[in-house]
């Protein structure tokens, strides 16, 4: 168990959370969801719309989008919290955010941060000093039509703010 309130902070309980998580990194976004799929052939499915009980749609992909949230969300927790973090758990947790941001065809950390993160403005922080996106990048996110947010827009505005302002300081410099 991960919660035990006599080794919480300790470099050992660190390493339990890590091995936890790269081991959970290490699987395919959609596993949870074969797993629920691969059931009896009473449960199954033959006009591939639902399952015959109804519990199932074997085309939702809500269940795959909230496992695949869940897993950027705990990748965001691990950055904010990095005490011992290795560098090559870093670099891993990065990556799967980076292949997972606005634009790739399974874009689940920016969805995380557009849908689920209203109140955590420091993990909309990490996603863009991970991604690093450019200024047309960020244009496309703010026009996302599903970006509703008014604290995510105005975040994603003053970043490309900040990137117009350092293309003309050197421009500025070149002159």
């Amino acid at each position: 168990m991960i919660l035990r309130a006599d080794d919480i902070g300790d470099s050992f309980w660190y390493e339990k959370w890590d091995i936890s998580l790269m081991s959970m990194l290490g699987t395919d976004d959609s596993e949870g969801v074969k797993g629920l799929a691969m059931g009896g052939e009473e449960d199954i499915s033959y006009d591939g719309v639902a399952s015959v009980d109804g519990e199932m749609s074997v085309t939702d992909n809500s269940h795959m989008l909230s496992i695949a949230k869940n897993k950027c969300a705990l990748c965001f927790l691990r950055l904010k919290y990095d005490a011992h973090l290795s560098r090559s758990n870093r670099d891993r947790i990065m990556s799967y955010i980076r292949e997972r941001a606005y634009g790739s065809k399974n874009d689940y950390a920016w969805r995380y941060i557009r849908d689920d993160c209203d109140d955590k403005t420091d993990y909309t922080d990490i996603y863009m000093s991970v991604v690093d996106p450019d200024r047309e990048t960020i244009l496309k996110m703010i026009e996302d039509p599903d970006t509703r947010k008014v604290q995510l827009k105005a975040m994603l505005i003053a970043k490309a703010r900040a990137e117009t302002d350092a293309v003309s300081a050197l421009d500025d410099m070149m002159l």
